[in-house]
């Protein structure tokens, strides 16, 4: 006024809209990954969100390995990396932005490329733990071991405010889905390998994971009461498999509306080696196709769908029978 100033006192308010990403919490990058490893070359693959634009990820050499480092920024939760030497040690972490600010990086998960000497004088750990899908209540984790592993020791618990659980077993394979964990939990697992001279490898380090939150409304860990029929909707993913894990045979459930007059279906293994390939010259008649997988060797494949202006890929566990 003329004669002097006064405030008011202060006034809240808040904007209209829900806040689902934790009052302004950009989340972390997870469930990192390494695939269709190579001498010179990997991918690697990790778990983003939805509230994340940009990665940023670092990988640098470590023990016995020629000096490397790299930083890049990408916009999808997925890169490949050439250039490095067969038989090499690395690691590597990734840092997510949001809109308005950044994550803090992810752990190094370490992995290792083929090829190099090969020769070892004692019963070597486990490598390149990775998390090759995961839903709100499962995983598919998986490792790579040399030819003098016999069996593994696997364990996995939680941590880090997620409902107490810890689980323990020993499988000859090299890959292990695991269930009945709860949605957006936070766990771990780290894998010892038993060789063909009686003695063990020490523990591999701890790679962690997290589930994927609950979309159907339900709370963490709640059993659905009835399971969806694959054939008569399409949810989350367009493509539909199931059995999954398998033993005989895969029925895989196309999008008929979303393809084009040309689609090629491929399932290859981890190796990239291609066991089943087929063509369509126009949209199939049957939304349900079955693919007979009672004579390949149990483990972990790629199938891929491609058609005009459509694209994705599944992964299959094909377990013993």
């Amino acid at each position: 006024c003329d004669k002097g100033k006064n405030n008011s006192g202060w006034e809240y308010f808040s904007t209209t809209g829900e806040d689902t990403i934790g009052h302004g919490r950009c989340p972390k990058a997870s469930n990192l990954a390494v695939i269709n490893v190579e001498d010179s070359s990997v991918a690697l693959t990790w778990l983003g969100n939805p509230e994340n634009v940009s990665y940023q990820v670092d990988v640098k050499q470590k023990e016995h390995t020629p000096q490397f480092s790299l930083s890049e920024i990408v916009d999808t939760p997925y890169l490949e990396l050439e250039g490095l030497e067969p038989g090499g040690n690395y690691k590597f972490r990734v840092k997510a932005s949001c809109t308005r600010n950044s994550a803090g990086s992810s752990s190094w998960i370490n992995f290792v490329t083929t090829g190099g000497d090969s020769t070892f004088n004692q019963c070597p750990k486990p490598r390149n733990l990775s998390v090759l899908e995961a839903s709100d209540s499962s995983a598919l984790l998986t490792w790579v071991a040399r030819d003098s592993a016999v069996s593994f020791d696997l364990s996995i618990k939680s941590f880090e405010g997620t409902p107490s659980y810890r689980f323990d077993t020993t499988l000859v394979d090299t890959f292990y889905l695991v269930t009945d964990l709860v949605a957006d939990g936070n766990y771990h697992f780290r894998v010892v390998a038993n060789c063909t001279d009686s003695t063990s490898s020490g523990s591999s380090d701890w790679s962690k994971f997290r589930t994927l939150r609950d979309t159907t409304g339900g709370s963490s860990g709640e059993a659905h009461e009835e399971e969806p029929d694959p054939l008569s909707s399409v949810e989350a993913q367009q493509v539909q498999t199931f059995p999954n894990p398998v033993e005989n045979e895969l029925n895989v459930v196309l999008p008929l509306e979303d393809l084009g007059s040309l689609t090629f279906i491929m399932m290859s293994d981890l190796n990239g080696r291609v066991v089943f390939e087929r063509r369509f010259d126009e949209v199939p008649s049957q939304a349900n196709m079955p693919i007979p997988v009672d004579g390949l060797i149990p483990g972990i494949y790629k199938l891929s769908i491609n058609s005009i202006g459509f694209s994705e890929s599944k992964t299959i566990l094909i377990q013993s029978r």
